[in-house]
């Protein structure tokens, strides 16, 4: 039995412990601009792809053209402020460091192989460094909890699950956040009672 000393208020316990949440590292500050380049740099590989495709280059075709459908996926994402725009990101990410990679490999010696390494260093692999800080600071942020950093507006609208775009409350619910729909209540309780819960 332990002792309480006079003037201090005796400790409550709480029984279950109420849930932590662990805190998730915050994402870089990103420029305003720095949504928009996915889509600038899908837009800059298409007269790059016509390039390739009138020199018959068909295997770097093919990646560039991986390339561009990835970064059109991360900006459709980033565009929807949709947390999900972390596996696009990486997915850019590699493409854009295999492409640097092949490039370098298998440039000549002397302005080939300059060309090759400025592209890398200068646009593909920071290119690839954005992308993933777009997709980390997506990921990082939760749906209504406020702005994506370096984009304008919030996650998922920050609207409560059980508020229509508009504002309304929803029919389906009787209006507090966080509340199953009637049916889903009435489910959940039959479900429960069968199991004897």
């Amino acid at each position: 039995m332990s002792a309480v000393l006079p003037g201090a208020r005796p400790t409550s316990f709480t029984w279950p412990a109420p849930r932590v949440r662990p805190t998730r590292p915050t994402a870089p500050a990103l420029p305003g601009w720095a949504p928009q380049v996915p889509a600038l740099a899908a837009l800059a590989l298409l007269p790059w792809l016509a390039v390739l495709v009138l020199c018959h280059e068909t295997v770097w075709v093919v990646l560039d053209l991986g390339e561009l459908s990835a970064l059109l996926w991360l900006d459709a994402l980033l565009r929807r402020r949709s947390p999900g725009a972390l596996g696009p990101a990486c997915v850019v990410a590699l493409l854009l460091a295999g492409d640097a990679l092949a490039d370098v490999g298998t440039a000549g010696r002397g302005l080939p192989l300059l060309a090759a390494l400025v592209m890398a260093c200068g646009v593909e692999l920071p290119l690839a460094v954005l992308c993933l800080a777009l997709g980390r600071g997506a990921a990082a942020a939760e749906p209504g909890s406020g702005p994506v950093p370096g984009a304008a507006g919030r996650l998922g609208g920050g609207r409560a699950p059980t508020e229509r775009p508009d504002g309304r409350p929803d029919a389906r619910s009787d209006g507090r956040p966080g509340q199953r729909p009637p049916a889903m209540r009435a489910i959940r309780a039959r479900v429960s009672s069968s199991l004897g819960v």
